[in-house]
């Protein structure tokens, strides 16, 4: 795995990230003071990027708060010397809040030099600072950014894998389904049933009616029952019927919901669906003020899109459902990191090729036995 790293970056470079980084986060009217990308460019005036944040006060009110940041490109601490400008720019412009972001960390003295200023001057600006745990979280889901600035691989989901799904795929694994119960037993219940919910529909495969009105939920469309001892029922049957091979069914069952739960918690490209879905967005638009050629689409198709109140429907569910992204995201993870520490971590300790071949084994030996 690739760590998180910005040591690779000019200070020019790094100013740039941390540019791109304030506008994944919501920040506008981003100015960066230097005014080129040069490093040979005019003076900052005491501070590298200015910028606006809005907040909402408890009544629900909304402003804008003014931020001077000072981007700092350290491979080790960086001194109190170098902050001394941007607090010097801040006392005389009085922002909102002055952030100081390192790429590395601030030395000991730096932090102490900004607690002491606080305490003997009072300043109507709070002073904020990042340093590179900070900036490894507030950018771990925006994987275009990571790979502009070649701080991950074409595959940054690795990095978040967590170690029991690791071992698992490392090598082949031998579990019993009494086993694989006994770890699911002892789940939250709720938890369970959203986990497994891949599992339940491979296993038990369940029938569906057609639909009769668009609020209908895929579980109402349901003719058969989905329920953990149904599934239980439905494994134990496999196996007394050899239908599918003990070991190769616990497999599938395991693979099936971490490759889900993975897919769907991928916290290292959050952008990547939001930036779809927004594309969705525009093209309905364009279809809804009739701004686009039909030419290409099947006719079949040409039918839906003529239905405007529809496409706004759709459109209206899209918008709203994109603010839930980055959370339903973080929270597919935390159930994933769930079932990798609650059971497939369990499956491991399991050693079931160990004990066949010992009772084989065994059996060979009594077998040759004289009597």
């Amino acid at each position: 795995m690739k760590p998180f790293s910005l040591d690779h970056l000019t200070p020019t470079e790094f100013e740039n990230f941390c540019f791109d980084l304030l506008g994944e986060l919501g920040f506008v009217n981003i100015s960066w003071r230097k005014g080129t990308g040069l490093s040979s460019s005019p003076s900052d005036s005491g501070r590298d990027i200015e910028c606006k944040l809005e907040v909402t006060d408890i009544d629900g009110n909304k402003s804008f708060e003014t931020w001077f940041v000072e981007c700092k490109h350290y491979t080790e601490g960086v001194p109190p010397t170098k902050i001394q400008g941007i607090l010097a720019w801040a006392t005389a412009e009085s922002p909102d809040k002055v952030l100081i972001i390192a790429s590395n960390f601030l030395s000991n003295p730096a932090k102490d030099s900004l607690v002491s200023y606080e305490r003997n001057n009072r300043p109507k600006f709070k002073i904020r600072f990042w340093e590179k745990p900070h900036l490894e979280k507030m950018a771990i889901g925006y994987s275009q950014l990571l790979k502009k600035y070649r701080i991950v691989g074409e595959f940054p989901f690795i990095q978040i894998l967590h170690p029991a799904h690791l071992l698992y795929m490392k090598g082949l694994q031998f579990n019993s389904i009494k086993y694989l119960f006994e770890c699911l037993d002892g789940l939250d219940v709720k938890k369970r049933d959203e986990i497994l919910h891949w599992a339940y529909e491979f296993i038990i495969k369940p029938r569906y009616r057609e639909s009769t009105s668009e609020k209908e939920t895929l579980g109402e469309l349901r003719i058969d029952e989905v329920s953990y001892n149904v599934f239980e029922k439905k494994c134990k049957q496999i196996v007394e019927e050899k239908s599918i091979g003990e070991i190769q069914l616990v497999f599938l069952i395991i693979n099936i919901t971490l490759n889900a739960w993975i897919a769907m918690g991928d916290i290292t490209s959050v952008d990547e669906p939001i930036q779809k879905t927004k594309s969705l967005i525009e093209f309905l638009q364009q279809l809804i003020d009739d701004d686009v050629s039909l030419d290409n689409i099947d006719e079949h198709a040409i039918e839906l899109v003529k239905d405007k109140e529809e496409l706004k429907q759709i459109q209206t569910l899209l918008k709203d459902g994109m603010p839930q992204v980055r959370e339903n995201t973080q929270r597919h993870y935390e159930l994933y990191v769930y079932f990798c520490e609650n059971v497939v971590a369990r499956l491991l300790q399991e050693n079931l090729l160990e004990n066949y071949s010992q009772e084989y084994l065994k059996k060979r030996f009594l077998a040759k036995k004289p009597a």
